[in-house]
């Protein structure tokens, strides 16, 4: 999943636990509190995912191509049996 896919689903979840909560104890509806139950792991899940993607995406450097000059490229490994 993309980034850009995770960010959306988080902010939806988010939306619709905080609407089925405020709903819920407004209208006093023990159904829309029971449902924001079982919307809130989604929104543990995909907090936790972007989160995670957010903080250990990788960005190429400009220092470590393999192949350029004065660049360290690991020699060929060669697989014996």
């Amino acid at each position: 999943m993309s980034g850009r896919a995770l960010a959306v689903a988080f902010v939806l979840s988010t939306a619709f636990l905080i609407v089925a909560v405020i709903g819920g104890l407004v209208t006093g509806s023990l159904s829309l509190l029971a449902d924001a139950a079982h919307v809130a792991p989604r929104f543990d899940l995909f907090g936790a995912r972007t989160l995670r993607y957010l903080l250990f995406r990788r960005l190429p450097k400009r220092n470590r191509r393999v192949g350029s000059a004065g660049g360290t490229a690991a020699p060929p490994c060669r697989d014996v049996y």
